[in-house]
């Protein structure tokens, strides 16, 4: 196996020869600004990156428009603060900072002020941005103890972890076997691995169990599409 560094797939396309396979630009980065694009052309491909990231691949992902809405993204944002008296073993919920938790390192002063997700993650991003001594005032202030931190460092992703939406009927067990081989006719070979699609979303669990799934649904021998059932016409009176 080798892993390519500073290297991204640009598009995905499947091939419309015999061969059925697909080929995948993609796109190196030379020097600073400059990059360079070339052909792969493999017959298996398992897609290990977020949904939105397959959306730009138009040539596959049309056809894959079903599994890629099943899910939606969610946003997290950490916040962390040195304190050198700061208290140990404190894992407090919080229903503006999410939670807050000590350090686990005894050599450590880092503790994290906050853990949120959803629009309280959101809400702590955009009061950041719009006025920086403001959200660190409001954050020191909801902390359930007092600290002497006189800054703290902050991580924001808008696309953290997914989740499947709600719909009528949803079964968690076939929502994700059907996801790791999402169109076996339009587009067979191909094999979602990914916490996105994946009965424990959020977590690497979830990422090695469709890892596991992917593998062993691209050893299988190839199946025959089962064959549509005629169009029956219904004459109305």
């Amino acid at each position: 196996m080798v892993i390519q560094r500073h290297h991204d797939v640009a598009r995905v396309a499947r091939n419309d020869d015999d061969a059925g396979d697909y080929t995948l630009i993609v796109r190196a980065r030379k020097g600073a600004n400059d990059f360079e694009h070339y052909p792969v052309r493999c017959t298996r491909l398992f897609v290990c990156v977020p949904p939105r990231v397959v959306l730009g691949w138009v040539g596959v992902s049309r056809h894959l428009r079903s599994v890629l809405h099943a899910v939606e993204s969610g946003s997290l944002n950490h916040v962390y603060a040195e304190d050198a008296a700061h208290p140990r073993g404190v894992h407090a919920p919080h229903p503006l900072l999410g939670q807050t938790v000590s350090s686990q390192y005894e050599s450590s002063h880092w503790f994290q002020a906050s853990y949120s997700g959803g629009r309280v993650a959101d809400l702590w991003h955009h009061l950041r941005l719009s006025s920086p001594k403001r959200w660190w005032s409001v954050l020191r202030a909801h902390l359930p103890f007092a600290t002497s931190a006189a800054e703290a460092a902050m991580h924001y992703w808008p696309h953290a972890y997914h989740r499947w939406r709600a719909v009528p009927g949803f079964d968690l067990r076939t929502a994700v076997e059907d996801a790791v081989a999402p169109n076996a006719v339009r587009c067979p070979g191909l094999f979602l691995a990914n916490e996105a699609w994946s009965s424990n979303q959020a977590w690497i669990e979830g990422a090695l169990e469709t890892a596991e799934k992917a593998l062993r649904r691209a050893r299988e021998p190839p199946s025959s599409p089962s064959p549509s059932r005629p169009l029956r016409w219904v004459r109305l009176e």
